[in-house]
């Protein structure tokens, strides 16, 4: 049964590296961390970290079940360098919300440091 739970893991874990956005480690390049504060009155249920070279957002950072609450905020460790961050509900995400956006912004993660992301 445990090793069905790791070959699960393992198939899921690279079915997100192929969706784009590239990994946020990268082996030997210094890190820093990315800190998402929630300052809506919604759940930030759809987190996407990609470098800004990528050609799609990844996947979402967040994994099923998973979100930050109004007030709270989540760190993620990052490779120094340009990245795209999106965050959003995620009851809009697929679609059942007409009202439903995304707050977007590019950040460059420094090394050894915090660089903060509030949604507002």
């Amino acid at each position: 049964m445990q090793l069905k739970t790791m070959v699960l893991a393992a198939a899921v874990a690279a079915g997100v590296a192929a969706c784009g956005g590239g990994s946020l480690v990268q082996d030997g390049v210094p890190t820093g961390t990315l800190t998402i504060q929630n300052n809506t009155n919604e759940n930030l249920g759809v987190i996407t970290i990609s470098q800004c070279s990528a050609s799609s957002h990844g996947g979402n950072q967040m994994g099923f079940g998973n979100w930050i609450e109004p007030g709270d905020s989540y760190d993620w460790e990052v490779s120094k360098g340009c990245y795209d961050v999106q965050a959003g509900s995620a009851a809009g995400a697929f679609g059942d919300d007409p009202s439903y956006s995304a707050a977007t912004t590019r950040l460059n993660i420094v090394a050894g440091q915090t660089t903060r992301f509030t949604v507002n």
